[in-house]
């Protein structure tokens, strides 16, 4: 009936989520990894690049 239709909705909903967050947190940490690389291969870079920076 409606209802059953209603919760399949929801859970639908909460799968769609719960990707989503999955997918944010995954592009998070990326983000924070590369970060990380390019801030050790700064401290390599000439001065002078880093100053520009």
């Amino acid at each position: 009936g409606a209802d059953d239709d209603g919760v399949v909705g929801a859970a639908a909903v909460l799968d769609v989520v719960a990707v989503v967050v999955a997918v944010v947190v995954a592009a998070v940490v990326a983000a924070l990894v590369v970060l990380a690389v390019v801030v050790d291969v700064e401290d390599e870079w000439p001065p002078i690049i880093r100053s520009s920076l």
